[in-house]
């Protein structure tokens, strides 16, 4: 089967779980505070709250239907339990769900049809395609009974084709393609599947073009070499699936007559698939994607792709597509992040500023067999494509939970040491020829890469923090679009270390005995902040903070993103929890809400270290500067023992390198020069 075509089937199967009789209404599950507070800031938590609430009101609908023997509206009710099963990614349970609806007494064929297209839904998803094609068959049957289900009929023939044209049974599937009576971009895309299949991509390319005709409102081009423009990309699975399938018939199209211009155009249709993701990944309905499918789907973009423009040997092309594959990777975590950026001269001023800072930019993506790693220099671009490491996920966590301990065995602090060594040799020896010998890196990585503290990586004689100041980016925008020069008398925020001696400006913190007022509000705390140039908060698990009185009693708890609507915050570092070695909430949040900087603590950590950065942060050393000297300073002094990452790899730094605490040196010598200028002048004209 050509590339690309396999997983189109995934996409597509999305309309036609969702179509069909009226859904039964969901109330509204996180009460308005808690979506403000939460949700609206990128906490997955009230996502959680959510779908379990919702659940819980499915639950009881359903003893409702059962109770009054309405047996067709209970099966309509399973049905929603399973699509909301489904997107959040439990497809056992959803597969479940729907079974046990299917046994109710007395459903009507309307409904009968959906749960069996549903069924073939969740077995595509799964890669089932012969149980799924036994599902998609009783869904057409019941369809067909049905007076009032053509568009479900449609829809369910259509996934029918689709269903036999990946078990490669075409002749079947052009005779169900043309049972279809209502055109529509499925209809076509699984059209240009079918002469995919059949080895005639120029045919295959043009049905693919007629989708996205359909699809997009206002695009009317038939000459099947063009392109819509990036604003008018819908936020349509139809149009993502066109796309695709249009790259990959013009990969197709070129292993037929060798004609470079298709592979051009192939990479073209690729990087607008990008935007297509993007506008599906955020749109504002978390039933309409999940992580797992948004994964998947990224990794097969990303191998299609990259692994093209490799081919090409046109990195320049890669980092518009690879600044939204990252914003993609951050929607579900964070879907208010999503900062809009000019993406016309993105290469430039990403240079311009790399160059400002002496810095080399890595961005780590993930394909679906491939690991690709793109060096950006301030003067050129390389792109390096490896074997992806088996298991991954489980590779990194098991990294994170050895250098994590601090008493290990002897063998198993060697075994630290051997995984350090070994995920050096696996992200940074592909690149090296093009790394100079020392600086600063910036890491622009997809999950779960983004997890590894690069600089307790281990090459042939020491550490890579001994080389270069690491710092991490979520997204290009965040970096791109953050100026200090506009926060200059910004203060820093400070969270969660135990330095109250160190940075004494503020504290909310119960536990110090230092309380603010009788009557703490939200108002008087962006006051008192907006004088100081250090804060020290203390958050809770879900990003927020409390307010106290003189007895120590909670006035008041509100979300730090409120404190940082109304305060421009230099920098924010962030305390420790046992869930942050793993998935990081807060970070993109408060890069996305304004915030310059991040330093956040992965596991806790020794006190020495910590005020060993403070005093560098304190002395007017830029974040990423202050950071690497305490690691420095902390090997140089301790133990063999503890030389162990576990002591000072949980320390790092997200966003941009700033100075944290303006010294303004230049005011005093400003006072200086302009006492002696005045001297100057008044013993001049008293000679005079």
């Amino acid at each position: 089967m050509p590339a690309g075509c396999l997983w189109l089937l995934i996409f597509w199967g999305l309309p036609l779980f969702t179509l069909g009789a009226e859904p039964i209404p969901v109330p509204q599950a996180s009460p308005p505070d808690v979506i403000h507070k939460v949700f609206r800031y990128g906490s997955s938590l009230v996502k959680i709250n959510e779908f379990n609430q919702a659940s819980v009101s499915l639950d009881s609908a359903y003893k409702g239907q059962i109770s009054s023997r309405n047996f067709d509206g209970a099966s309509a009710v399973m049905y929603q339990k399973a699509l909301l099963y489904f997107h959040q990614g439990n497809q056992s349970a959803a597969l479940e769900i729907i079974k046990k609806g299917l046994q109710l007494p007395g459903i009507s064929t309307a409904q009968r049809g959906k749960m069996h297209a549903a069924l073939a839904n969740i077995y595509a998803s799964r890669e089932n395609f012969s149980s799924a094609l036994i599902h998609s068959r009783l869904a057409v049957q019941n369809f067909h009974r049905c007076g009032e289900c053509a568009q479900s009929l449609n829809d369910a023939l259509i996934i029918t084709a689709s269903l036999q044209i990946s078990l490669q049974q075409t002749t079947d599937a052009r005779k169900i393609l043309n049972q279809v009576s209502l055109p529509s971009p499925a209809l076509h895309i699984q059209y240009g599947r079918w002469y995919a299949e059949k080895m005639a991509p120029e045919e295959a390319i043009r049905q693919f073009h007629q989708a996205l005709i359909l699809a997009i409102p206002n695009f009317t081009n038939r000459n099947y070499l063009s392109l819509p423009q990036v604003h008018q990309i819908p936020a349509k699975p139809e149009v993502l699936e066109a796309l695709l399938g249009k790259a990959a018939a013009f990969e197709q199209f070129y292993q037929q007559t060798r004609r470079t211009s298709l592979l051009t155009n192939a990479l073209r249709h690729y990087q607008l698939a990008y935007q297509s993701l993007a506008r599906l990944a955020l749109t504002p309905n978390f039933l309409d994607f999940n992580p797992i499918r948004l994964e998947k789907t990224l990794q097969q973009l990303n191998q299609a792709f990259l692994s093209l423009a490799i081919r090409l040997d046109t990195p320049d092309e890669v980092l518009v597509a690879l600044h939204t594959a990252k914003q993609v990777a951050m929607a579900w975590d964070c879907p208010t992040c999503h900062q809009p950026v000019d993406t016309i001269g993105l290469q430039k001023r990403l240079q311009r500023q790399l160059k400002q800072q002496d810095a080399i930019l890595l961005d780590y993506s993930l394909g679906l067999d491939s690991l690709f790693i793109c060096v950006v220099s301030p003067t050129r671009i390389h792109l390096v494509g490896i074997a992806a490491p088996e298991k991954i996920d489980n590779k990194v966590k098991d990294y994170l939970d050895r250098l994590a301990r601090r008493q290990l065995p002897q063998e198993k602090s060697k075994l630290v040491v051997a995984q350090s060594r070994q995920w050096y040799q696996t992200l940074i020896q592909p690149v090296e020829p093009y790394l100079p010998r020392s600086g600063q890196l910036i890491i622009h990585a997809t999950h779960p890469l983004s997890l590894l503290p690069f600089d307790a990586f281990l090459d042939e004689k020491d550490w890579l923090i001994k080389r270069y100041a690491i710092s991490y980016t979520p997204s290009l925008s965040h970096w791109l679009q953050a100026s200090p020069r506009k926060k200059k008398n910004s203060p820093s925020i400070i969270s969660g270390f135990a330095v109250e001696q160190a940075l004494p400006k503020l504290s909310i913190v119960k536990a110090d005995r230092q309380v603010y007022g009788n009557t703490a509000t939200l108002n008087q705390l962006v006051q008192l902040a907006k004088q100081s140039k250090m804060i020290q908060l203390s958050l809770n698990e879900n990003a927020e903070l409390s307010l106290y009185d003189a007895d120590g009693q909670e006035l008041q708890s509100l979300h730090v993103a409120e404190l940082l609507a109304q305060v421009n915050l230099r920098g924010a570092i962030l305390q420790h929890s046992m869930s942050s070695r793993y998935h990081d909430y807060w970070t993109a949040p408060l890069l996305g809400a304004g915030t310059e900087t991040v330093i956040r603590m992965r596991w806790e950590l020794h006190q020495d270290i910590i005020n060993s950065f403070v005093h560098f942060v304190k002395a007017g050393e830029t974040s990423a500067s202050a950071i690497r000297k305490a690691k420095l300073q902390w090997l140089e002094q301790g133990t063999e023992a503890e030389t162990h990452p576990y002591y000072w790899a949980g320390l790092e730094l997200y966003g941009r390198d700033v100075v944290l605490v303006q010294r303004h040196y230049w005011r005093w010598i400003s006072i200086i020069l302009a006492g002696l200028l005045i001297g100057f002048f008044l013993r001049r004209a008293g000679k005079i």
